[in-house]
């Protein structure tokens, strides 16, 4: 009897000490499984960028909004801060079939209606989503599916560029399309700011605030055929660039209104080319209108990574572009992922 007492508390004290455990190690993992290895932002992620594991990707949606009393005597502008009609997905793929086959494996929320247009969205490893021990893929490859969203009610017309993204495993540990076969390699000519009004100056990136007007003036030496790459993100139809003096807005396909939503997601890289020697002034300039119509139309302006680029060869390059899709990559020769 006593025995068959000492079995049976025997027994059941393992089983409670593999419970604690169970729960333990449980905890441990999901604990373990959120911590943050890098944190990502939208706007300046490329195609077929790499996104480890147990990252998160931050950023922002917008919806313009135009309401028009008449359709003539008065038409009203504004950017909204909420979304209500509007949601966003990640779509991740078990291996790289389902891209060409535009059938998903398995879709998540990236952001949903709500009282925001920020969210801050936390990448799961490949085990987390398909529920597989894998010991081959160490991160995901981004793709964009971007579509344009557009509204014409009675008087009242919302338009907005948004982007869903795919990701797809993969075991590369930097941008596929960054290798020497696709790089053009240069000499980053450097440039310096002679005039100020009014932008922000944040490390490398250029930001003139909300509803405000500004002008950033830079002057540069460059021989012709040098090329002036940077990245934009505006919401102003009322910005122009000028070389010299001469507007080149409309050059850069920036000038129309509708084109101008696709950048307030992201930043999409534009390339000015140089058809004389000597000194260059490239002039970022932005009047906004200001009248009771456009009071709450948030127009913006994010200049961020000049580099005025002369071709060169590898062994002198310090920078170098390549193309991606829809995307223009530039990057510098000394980073390790080129390598």
């Amino acid at each position: 009897m006593i025995k068959n007492n000492k079995r049976t508390i025997i027994l059941l004290g393992l089983f409670f000490i593999i419970i604690i455990l169970f729960h333990i190690g449980d905890f441990i993992s999901k604990n373990k499984k959120r911590e943050v290895s890098k944190e990502l932002y939208l706007d300046s992620l490329k195609e077929k960028d790499i996104i480890p594991f147990h990252s998160t990707i931050e950023g922002d949606f917008s919806m313009n909004v135009e309401v028009s009393f008449d359709n003539e005597k008065y038409t009203y502008f504004e950017s909204s801060n909420t979304i209500k009609f509007n949601h966003n997905n990640v779509y991740f793929c078990k291996d790289n079939t389902c891209l060409e086959k535009e059938k998903y494996d398995y879709v998540d929320t990236l952001y949903s209606v709500g009282d925001t247009t920020h969210y801050k969205y936390y990448v799961p490893s490949y085990n987390e989503v398909f529920h597989k021990k894998n010991t081959k893929y160490t991160g995901w490859e981004l793709y964009y599916l971007s579509y344009s969203y557009y509204v014409n009610g009675f008087h009242t017309h919302y338009t907005g560029t948004f982007y869903d993204i795919l990701l797809m495993p993969t075991t590369n540990k930097k941008n596929s399309c960054i290798t020497d076969n696709n790089l053009t390699y240069g000499i980053d000519r450097g440039y310096k700011i002679i005039n100020n009004d009014n932008f922000s100056i944040n490390g490398k990136t250029y930001t003139l605030d909300t509803n405000t007007d500004g002008k950033l003036e830079i002057e540069f030496d460059s021989k012709k055929g040098d090329r002036v790459l940077f990245d934009l993100k505006t919401t102003s139809t009322t910005f122009r660039i000028y070389l010299n003096d001469k507007d080149i807005t409309k050059d850069l396909g920036i000038i129309d209104s509708y084109s101008l939503y696709n950048y307030y997601s992201k930043y999409n890289n534009k390339m000015i080319y140089i058809d004389n020697d000597g000194k260059n002034k490239l002039r970022f300039e932005d009047k906004v209108i200001k009248d009771k119509n456009h009071e709450r139309f948030n127009s913006f302006v994010s200049i961020k990574d000049i580099v005025i680029f002369s071709d060169s060869s590898k062994d002198e390059s310090n920078t170098y572009y390549t193309y991606c899709k829809s995307d223009r990559i530039v990057g510098s020769s000394d980073d390790n992922e080129k390598e």
